[in-house]
């Protein structure tokens, strides 16, 4: 009787391995954030909260109609719409036996591989109308004043977030009314854009 529960024991064990072995890793793509456009939009920076654990920027909405603001005290806000795609979760056929993954679904989220910012306008001797303006730029996930290069917060990583704020660093060498054009592209070559017309930025 012994001998047989220890059979019976070793045989469900040698099923069970078999099963949980014959799990395909969970890949990429399980659930896929998949960024499907941006919205920009304009903020004036009207204070700094110090309540919190980091300093933040108190801002309020700005409609860029011409009016003019110091180029301190814009912050341009980019809203990005994600949408959750689920992936068909693949089932594995082996040795007769019908097997799903034991693990949880991968996430996966789209990649920066680009993030430019333009103006249709001059903005200073260094930044003539065209040039990427990234380099003087600095960005934040929330409007904290612990901003980040673009290149060393953005780049190579995934776009986990719902939106970016964007901040001017340098005086441009006039005052003039730009249209800002804001550009994500993707490592899997998709290009979305956003553009603020009317921005009329001084020093």
């Amino acid at each position: 009787m012994k001998k047989t529960s220890i059979i019976t024991i070793i045989s469900t064990l040698v099923l069970f391995g078999i099963i949980v072995s014959s799990c395909t890793p969970c890949g990429t793509g399980a659930i896929y954030f998949k960024t499907q456009a941006i919205s920009a939009s304009t903020v004036r920076i009207t204070g700094i909260d110090t309540s919190g654990c980091c300093d933040r920027y108190i801002n309020e909405g700005f409609i860029p109609d011409s009016k003019e603001i110091r180029y301190d005290s814009v912050l341009i806000k980019v809203q990005n719409e994600i949408e959750i795609v689920f992936n068909e979760m693949p089932i594995n056929y082996q040795f007769g036996i019908s097997s799903a993954k034991a693990c949880s679904p991968a996430e996966d989220f789209d990649v920066f591989k680009e993030v430019n910012i333009t103006s249709d306008q001059p903005y200073s001797s260094v930044y003539p109308a065209g040039e990427s303006l990234i380099d003087m730029i600095s960005v934040s996930r929330d409007a904290r004043i612990l901003d980040s290069k673009i290149n060393n917060l953005m780049i190579n990583s995934s776009n986990r977030d719902s939106q970016y704020y964007f901040k001017f660093n340098a005086a441009p060498d006039s005052t003039r009314i730009h249209t800002i054009t804001i550009e994500y592209v993707f490592t899997d070559g998709r290009v979305l854009k956003s553009v603020i017309n009317g921005l009329k930025i001084g020093n």
